[in-house]
């Protein structure tokens, strides 16, 4: 009986990642490039984004999932800026200052 409630569970957790990911992947990609200006980077990052969603999506309030991946793409973008030091002075302060405009 426990085996079946277990399979039940991840069959759940599955479609329901299933379901968020088709929906919220191209809004996730978008913000990426918007934020980065690198297809290749806001793929990668999308994919690690949703990886890390994936491992994590029990500890996360369904209702506050889109809330979540954007911390997610905001927090990722700054590290991989500041990781790769790939935007030049003032550009930091232009993504804080979009993403505080994005959350209103």
């Amino acid at each position: 009986m426990g085996k079946k409630k277990n399979k039940r569970k991840i069959k759940v957790k599955k479609e329901s990642f299933e379901k968020v990911l088709r929906t919220q992947e191209k809004d996730v990609y978008r913000l990426f490039l918007y934020f980065l200006r690198d297809e290749s980077v806001a793929a990668d990052l999308t994919h690690q984004a949703f990886i890390s969603l994936y491992f994590n999506y029990e500890k996360v309030d369904p209702g506050a999932i889109r809330t979540y991946l954007f911390r997610m793409v905001r927090n990722m973008s700054y590290n991989w800026v500041r990781d790769n030091k790939k935007l030049r002075n003032g550009q930091i302060e232009e993504l804080t200052e979009e993403c505080a405009r994005l959350q209103e």
